[in-house]
């Protein structure tokens, strides 16, 4: 079991992982958002890491494009530019759409949070708000089954994610041999230089 503490003013973040599931979670009794406001502001905050490696997979494209001196920095000018600037934001967006609707609170895990919450924060759970995904129930005659419903949540953010850490790896790759080939060509060019200058004093 690992239990991890986030502070954020003016809230307390609480994340907690145990056994097939994990939840995170907030006091709303000192907030005016509510219940479904604080869900769907710790779901925003979930979004922000999607809108994260998107950004980051676009920065390494841009750097690419810089390196590859064929003049596709003009994708990045004018509208394209208002394009790219806008992905990072609607990732986050589908990002935090998939935590409100998969991981708000529900019946499983309410059933699953509530001792959990007791027993390690002594906290009333009419006092808390959280977001969270059981990976395995159990059905009627005590057998874990998967939990269909947070696994599609899952598998849609891990789409997601692979999505944005594909791009970025591919062009990074691209970045570094296309540095590798910069500094080749520099150095051959270097070796070069003193032919040159001999032929040009003949």
């Amino acid at each position: 079991m690992w239990i991890y503490l986030l502070q954020s003013i003016p809230h307390l973040y609480y994340i907690l992982s145990a056994g097939p599931g994990f939840i995170v979670i907030t006091e709303i009794k000192n907030t005016f958002l509510g219940s479904f406001g604080e869900t769907c502001l710790l779901s925003s905050l979930c979004g922000c890491f999607g809108c994260i490696l998107a950004t980051i997979a676009i920065h390494f494209i841009f750097r690419y494009f810089a390196l590859e001196r064929k003049g596709k920095l003009r994708y990045f000018q004018g509208q394209y530019l208002i394009g790219w600037l806008s992905i990072p934001g609607i990732v986050g967006a589908v990002w935090t759409i998939v935590t409100v609707y998969f991981c708000a609170p529900n019946d499983i895990t309410m059933e699953y949070s509530r001792q959990l919450i007791k027993d390690h924060y002594q906290i009333d759970l009419n006092n808390v708000t959280y977001i969270g995904s059981i990976y395995f129930i159990k059905d009627g005659k005590g057998n874990s089954v998967p939990n269909e419903f947070a696994l599609l949540g899952m598998a849609i953010l891990f789409s997601i994610m692979g999505v944005s850490l594909s791009i970025l790896a591919f062009f990074a790759t691209k970045c570094y041999n296309r540095i590798k080939t910069l500094i080749y060509e520099g150095e051959f060019l270097r070796l070069l230089s003193p032919n040159k200058s001999s032929e040009c004093r003949r």
